[in-house]
Order: structure tokens, then sequence, then C-alpha cells
């Protein structure tokens, strides 16, 4: 019970985490060909 308790935070912090920095990159990389279509 404690273990499922603990790794169910840790999975949802870790899926943020990973949608967080390809949505970064996302935005880096429209930025990018926004300026260099400009």
């Amino acid at each position: 019970m404690g273990a499922s308790f603990i790794s169910a935070p840790e999975s949802a912090f870790f899926i943020l985490l990973f949608i967080y920095k390809s949505f970064t990159i996302y935005i880096f990389i429209e930025n990018d060909l926004y300026i260099y279509c400009k």
C-alpha cells in the first residue's frame, strides 16, 4: 500500500515533467521557424 502511494504521485510528476519539457521544446522550435521565416 505504501509503495503504491509513493509511486502514484511520482509517476504523475514525471508525466507532467515530460509534457512540460516537450511543450517548451515545441515552443522553441516554433519561435525558431517564425524568426527564420520572417
